[in-house]
């Protein structure tokens, strides 16, 4: 079922090459509030610091750490305090995102001969009308998600915690990384199934424009519960291939310095390739997810997306005069 719902998710997002460059085009914006004030300060502190010449050969912790020590700007509050801002942002427009990204994928999902008709909306017309049919109630299922997912992180560390309490005393560091890494696998794997809950629950809401949060929400995890090997599965293919874009991007910065613009520029571009890709595994994640809940649920099956098509005026009859009546 992974390969089969893989492949469809790889079409839909062939078939929405423009969505993929949208999720890429606020990616890059939304990062602008919370690094505009950080560059801002690097260039001022840089500037006129010879000491600071070894960022070049790469990032330097110890290099950063005594320009904050001697700057009279707090300036890693000013980062923080953007960041924040930029975290307020992209909560509100993950749930317009999400309902339009949905809306779009549906639509084109169901662009192949013999499943339904054929969509001929534009697709901004598509992406505007999915994200503010259900923007509230997606917004409502992301604050409900948020809120139970907490709850139930919190409750897992104290378990976690009470659990390997005798081994708090032992002297063994293979000990320690392995209280690390228990922590780590658990609480992340609790968080990634909430955040596909999540997913689940938003390809429901615009598959059946259903109208209560909670009872929307419900279905979501009860879904994910029923089908977790496969949700899980088809979700580690897609942070798999992430990775190695990730990886690539990592390799590129340890095996570069930064001398010349040339360098610099080729690194900002390969930046941007890779969140290009990451923009286009997220749509090929949520076309999978798309045709993986229309198998597990036939209420979640793609409807016929409604196509306008404008009444035609009856003929006039050519024996007819212009003043005849009837």
């Amino acid at each position: 079922m992974v390969r089969t719902c893989l492949a469809s998710g790889f079409a839909a997002a062939r078939r929405a090459p423009k969505l993929t460059l949208l999720l890429w085009a606020w990616s890059v914006l939304a990062v602008v509030p919370a690094w505009m004030p950080f560059l801002r300060w690097w260039r001022d502190a840089l500037a006129l610091a010879p000491g600071a010449d070894a960022l070049l050969n790469g990032l330097d912790l110890g290099v950063l750490r005594e320009l904050v020590q001697y700057d009279a700007v707090s300036a890693w509050s000013m980062v923080f305090a953007g960041a924040v801002g930029a975290v307020i942002v992209a909560f509100v427009a993950n749930a317009l995102l999400a309902g339009g990204a949905l809306e779009v994928l549906a639509a084109a999902s169901t662009g192949e001969p013999g499943t339904a008709a054929r969509d001929d909306r534009r697709f901004m017309h598509r992406f505007f009308r999915g994200a503010g049919h259900f923007f509230w109630r997606s917004l409502g299922l992301l604050v409900l998600n948020a809120v139970v997912a907490l709850a139930v992180l919190g409750a897992l560390r104290a378990g976690l915690r009470a659990a390997l309490e005798p081994l708090d005393d032992s002297l063994s560091s293979s000990i320690g990384w392995l209280r690390l890494l228990l922590f780590v696998a658990v609480l992340g794997l609790t968080a990634a199934v909430f955040w596909l809950v999540l997913d689940y629950a938003r390809i429901r809401l615009v598959r059946t424009d259903a109208r209560g949060v909670f009872r929307t929400w419900w279905r979501g995890f009860v879904l994910v519960l029923r089908r977790l090997p496969a949700v899980v599965g088809l979700w580690l293919v897609v942070m798999l291939m992430l990775a190695l874009a990730a990886s690539a991007l990592l390799a590129w910065h340890w095996a570069v310095a930064y001398h010349a613009w040339t360098v610099i520029l080729l690194t900002l571009v390969a930046q941007q390739i890779f969140l290009l890709a990451r923009a286009w595994l997220r749509a090929v994640q949520l076309g999978a997810e798309l045709e993986l809940a229309a198998r597990a649920d036939p209420l979640m099956t793609a409807p016929a997306p409604a196509v306008l098509v404008p009444a035609e005026a009856p003929a006039a009859d050519p024996a007819a005069g212009p003043y005849s009546v009837g």
